[in-house]
């Protein structure tokens, strides 16, 4: 008999399936509905700081029903204690996020509404983005991270779902109605999410939303050519995620009572992934980074491919493969020791997915 939480699992992925554009994760390179994948993420240009975090408060308030996280620094043991939203698995949290003080590259959300210092004359946004998503990382979680990391304020909107009945029995149901009204609206160019709102227009496909945001906020090159580079990476990293997805049968947790979906999933393991790793490895620059001598668009899709419990049940056969790439595995502790990365990862919403 599944737990409870179990179902609460099985019905964040069927919602987020069902009403995702899943474009990072495997399955088709663009398109619509199950077979698609994405995920994006967060924040400021930022030579990597691997100083000591400090600790992050944080209170809520509602008002219209719209939630302002306000970060504040404070001890370890109040951030523990601190009252929150972000158990609330039902989606219902949504806010304005201001990053809050952790180092130089950024400002207290009270000195810096709308860009972070260090941004190059003309990044940044006039006033904050809207990124609609519902209350999982799924196609929204990398560019969360470009948020996150670049400093910038944008409200980070999640549509609330409600579940009434069991799932899987008669009479279940899953209800969005915020999210159902918006879809009937027009709202949604494709009919998915994520969608992000910014100088009046709005727009889909979170792939497309990751590259306009990066290149805002200074996390996509220097120069043209820079881009190309980390444009190359990270649709190579899209590819990876396509061959996982044909290895599993195309299927949210491959069935392994299927003697050829077992079969190509140790061929993945075995052969493809090291594969592609090898070559990933030969592609970064003297720095530790993809592309150039800071952090970039390149480096937290890497890194959040690989963080992101991506392969399920299957995540304790990635790090012996990743151990064999030294400079990859060197770049993964880099991104996960950027202080606003550890923020953001101690203060998001809790979600299983």
């Amino acid at each position: 008999t599944l737990s409870m939480a179990g179902l609460s699992c099985v019905l964040a992925a069927a919602v987020l399936f069902a009403c995702c554009d899943w474009t990072s994760l495997p399955q088709q390179k663009d398109g619509m509905g199950l077979q698609t994948g994405t995920t994006t993420s967060m924040s400021p240009l930022l030579r990597t700081n691997l100083g000591t975090l400090n600790s992050v408060n944080f209170g809520t308030t509602r008002s219209r029903g719209i939630y302002r996280r306000q970060l504040k620094r404070s001890s370890a043991a109040a951030a523990a204690a601190a009252p929150s939203f972000f158990q609330d698995r039902k989606g219902t949290g949504c806010g304005l996020y201001s990053p809050p003080t952790l180092s130089s590259h950024t400002r207290s959300s009270s000195s810096h509404p709308r860009r972070s210092i260090g941004l190059a004359a003309g990044g940044g946004f006039g006033s904050p983005p809207t990124l609609r998503y519902f209350n999982a990382k799924g196609a929204a979680e990398i560019i969360r991270y470009l948020f996150a990391i670049s400093g910038t304020e944008y409200e980070d909107y999640r549509y609330p779902v409600q579940m009434e009945g069991v799932f899987g029995q008669p009479g279940f149901k899953a209800i969005k109605k915020e999210f159902d009204a918006d879809q009937a609206s027009g709202r949604m160019p494709f009919g998915k999410v994520p969608i992000f709102e910014t100088e009046g227009i709005t727009v889909a496909q979170s792939k497309a939303i990751e590259r306009y945001v990066a290149k805002k906020v200074g996390l996509f090159g220097e120069n043209e050519l820079e881009g190309l580079r980390i444009d190359m990476i990270c649709e190579q990293i899209r590819d990876i995620r396509d061959m996982w997805s044909r290895a599993k049968g195309n299927k949210m947790r491959p069935d392994m009572e299927n003697e050829e979906i077992v079969k190509t999933v140790n061929l993945f393991f075995d052969e493809q992934l090291p594969k592609q790793m090898e070559m990933l490895e030969k592609l970064i620059d003297p720095s530790g980074f993809f592309v150039g001598d800071k952090v970039s668009l390149a480096d937290i899709n890497f890194y959040h491919f690989l963080n992101a419990t991506f392969f399920g049940p299957f995540d304790q056969k990635v790090s012996p493969v990743l151990e064999k790439y030294p400079k990859l595995a060197l770049l993964k502790a880099k991104v996960a020791n950027i202080p606003e990365v550890k923020t953001w990862e101690e203060t998001r919403p809790k979600t299983d997915f």
